[in-house]
């Protein structure tokens, strides 16, 4: 399930280009779409925040995983 979750978001980060949200491109992409830090920028939350975000739906998932199993 968190490899399911994991590639939602890629799938979805990367249907969306910078330019079409109204962000400058800088740097090389090694895939296509928005960094995870472009991503935080248009939520209005701190890269770090989404990351602890992320985690903590990680670490919830993996909890409520393990009580299925018990």
């Amino acid at each position: 399930m968190q490899n399911d979750l994991g590639d939602f978001l890629r799938s979805r980060r990367s249907r969306i280009q910078p330019a079409d949200a109204g962000l400058r491109e800088y740097g090389r992409r090694r895939v296509p779409g928005l960094r995870r830090e472009e991503v935080a920028q248009l939520a209005g939350v701190t890269s770090q925040l989404g990351a602890t975000l992320l985690a903590a739906i990680r670490l919830r998932l993996d909890m409520n995983r393990s009580r299925v199993r018990s």
